[in-house]
């Protein structure tokens, strides 16, 4: 090879001073400075990244719920099942963590109850945009940062039984609307 016969590296005029014997140190501290810079980058911008996020890490779920132990005669399930709100809750925390930066999810809560007494009204609100959608409600409760928090929310405020409007309009529970101006009055 044409480098061959220049000490077994290409460039020697230029590379020569970095590998010659008074300088073997060099070479090893400036593999380990290179690494810990990609390492740091690799962490640090994570760590960036993630702050722009909401946080759903702390996050609790409770459903309650009536359960049905057996199908249906008319061979009709109520809607939600359990499942659904389980995926509906999902919907909700990959939402939050999107729409809610730098906010901290703490509660997921779906009330039958509740759920059923707005579920009617919200139906005809959404019927016209989802025809035959069926809705249900998920409140939450989560605190917003110190700053950049969403439009319309304070900072370092905590929110209790935010509503989650969701439907299954496409199949599956997924995130219709949220805020406390979407129930019906």
């Amino acid at each position: 090879m044409w480098w061959a016969q220049h000490n077994n590296y290409p460039f020697p005029g230029l590379l020569g001073p970095w590998f010659s014997a008074k300088r073997k140190w060099l070479v090893p501290v400036a593999v380990v400075v290179t690494l810990a810079l990609i390492l740091g980058c690799a962490y640090l911008g994570g760590w960036a990244i993630s702050r722009n996020y909401g946080y759903t890490g702390y996050v609790q779920r409770t459903i309650l719920m009536e359960e049905e132990s057996e199908p249906p005669t008319d061979g009709t399930w109520k809607y939600p099942r359990d499942f659904e709100v389980e995926m509906g809750m999902r919907q909700v925390e990959d939402t939050f963590e999107v729409d809610f930066r730098r906010c901290t999810l703490w509660q997921l809560t779906y009330d039958e109850d509740y759920s059923d007494s707005v579920q009617e009204a919200l139906a005809r609100r959404y019927e016209e945009q989802y025809p035959g959608v069926s809705v249900f409600v998920i409140t939450s409760t989560f605190t917003t940062g110190d700053k950049k928090v969403p439009e319309g929310l304070e900072p370092n405020t905590t929110y209790e039984d935010y509503p989650w409007v969701l439907g299954n309009a496409t199949g599956n529970a997924h995130v219709l609307e949220y805020g406390y101006q979407v129930l019906p009055e």
